[in-house]
């Protein structure tokens, strides 16, 4: 074939492949997309919504009035059947119902009997303002036989009659609970700057947050667990009340007379206080300055510390494994000592003949990474009563250039409280779990059992010779 046919070719294959594309594939999409728009019965801008009225799935009439026009961040409210904060997701959904909602089918021929549609006396007004003007109206009617589709009427279009999916309508008919803000603290957790807590009337902890993080200011002034008040702030910002009491009884009825436990969360000028108590095998929760009562899972009781130290720090140690390059244990009641360095990615101990398990000594120094306490001992303590002096193991860990990076000495263990342990980074006495022992040998049997390899068993006796 001559080039100029080869050329021909190829211009004829491209016009094909862009009248495919353009014509066949594009113009196929904007067809569907056109005649998608043909079947749109109600459109709307949800940002643009400023009320909305809907029967809720439990029969009730709610009304909801935006209350931040211009904001960016829709807030909304509950006028009628309660005056409350409503829950702007549930509102949202159902503006997004609206928001191009679309027939599968059209009755042209408007029915006297509107009955058997569901659109008599049974059918469900929903009304929505946005801008000036009249609210635009839609009526829900009950569902088709087939196709799990549901009879709509638009009070503009008042002469026929349209069928939608089903599914398209679910944020239409939510129950009145859902229709409610059912968050316990408002407040954003990491807006959080202040926190208090209290258990029967007495403080169990005061924080407040610096420039370098958490710090406990009362009972006692003690650096704070960070992670433990942002799990509770958390918790209480993600719980949801299951039910609400409008007409509240007296405090004593909901076991809020003298409440379990108070918190109170302070987010610059702002301020939320919480209080919980139980009755009748229910919890509730009572906010500041709001006459309604809450009823709420028994775990955002229960999840709420109160001891003073679960509000601390607790680490009693804590290395960069990645700087580790020596380890020297000792054992003070006459088990002598071992020094193990790591030479690559191996671990080897400085004593001859003694070959180590270098993962077990790798788990060793990552059960050293961080070392948390479950609990603290009385200053005044004699640590000789408790096995610190001397001590039952003592370990450091080395850099590369010797430099000692963090020690720990290990007491006699206690069945219930655990091991009493002193850090090079703390001048306090703390207790950590007893199975701290599973990574971190406390004697020199220990030692053996879990960081030395076992000699080879010896090889059986020979068999005798047969004459």
């Amino acid at each position: 074939m001559s080039l100029r046919g080869t050329l021909a070719l190829g211009v004829a294959a491209l016009a094909l492949g862009a009248y495919v594309w353009f014509v066949e594939i594009r113009g196929g999409e904007k067809r569907a997309e056109a005649e998608a728009a043909t079947r749109v019965i109600f459109a709307l801008d949800p940002a643009s919504a400023t009320a909305l009225e809907l029967v809720t799935s439990d029969g009730v009439n709610a009304v909801l009035v935006r209350a931040d026009a211009g904001s960016d961040k829709a807030t909304w409210n509950l006028r009628a059947p309660v005056a409350y904060p409503a829950d702007g997701d549930a509102v949202e959904r159902a503006l997004r119902a609206l928001e191009k909602l679309a027939s599968t089918a059209t009755i042209d021929a408007h029915p006297e009997d509107l009955e058997p549609f569901g659109l008599g006396a049974a059918r469900k007004r929903v009304a929505v303002q946005a801008g000036d003007g009249e609210p635009r109206t839609l009526y829900l009617g009950g569902n088709t036989p087939v196709g799990g589709g549901r009879y709509v009427e638009l009070a503009s279009d008042p002469k026929r009659l349209f069928v939608v999916s089903g599914g398209s309508l679910g944020g239409l008919t939510p129950s009145l609970v859902e229709l409610r803000d059912k968050r316990l603290l408002r407040l954003a957790p990491d807006a959080v700057d202040e926190l208090t807590v209290r258990a029967g009337g007495a403080l169990v902890a005061h924080a407040r947050r610096t420039e370098a993080g958490w710090a406990l200011v009362e009972p006692e002034n003690a650096p704070a667990d960070a992670e433990r008040i942002r799990r509770l702030l958390d918790d209480l910002a993600l719980g949801r009340a299951s039910a609400f009491e409008d007409e509240a009884k007296p405090p004593k009825h909901y076991g809020l007379e003298s409440p379990e436990v108070e918190i109170s969360a302070r987010a610059g000028d702002a301020e939320e206080r919480l209080e919980l108590g139980t009755a009748d095998s229910k919890t509730w929760l009572e906010r500041a300055g709001d006459p309604v009562i809450l009823e709420v899972s028994e775990r955002v009781l229960t999840s709420v510390p109160r001891e003073f130290f679960d509000y601390r720090a607790k680490r009693a140690l804590s290395l960069d494994v990645e700087q580790v390059r020596a380890l020297e244990l000792s054992f003070p009641r006459g088990g002598g000592s071992h020094r193990l360095k790591r030479e690559g990615e191996a671990w080897i101990s400085e004593e001859a003949g003694l070959e180590l398990q270098a993962q077990k000594v790798e788990e060793l120094v990552y059960a050293l990474e961080a070392v948390d306490a479950t609990g603290l001992e009385e200053a005044s303590l004699d640590r000789a009563q408790i096995g610190l002096e001397p001590a039952l193991a003592i370990v450091r860990a080395f850099d590369e250039k010797g430099a000692l990076l963090g020690e720990i000495r290990f007491g006699d263990p206690h069945p219930d409280r655990g091991l009493p342990a002193l850090s090079s980074q703390s001048p306090l006495v703390w207790r950590v779990a007893n199975d701290i022992g599973r990574e971190v040998p406390l004697s020199p049997e220990a030692f053996t059992n879990l960081l030395v390899k076992s000699a080879p068993p010896p090889p059986p006796p020979a068999e005798p010779a047969t004459p």
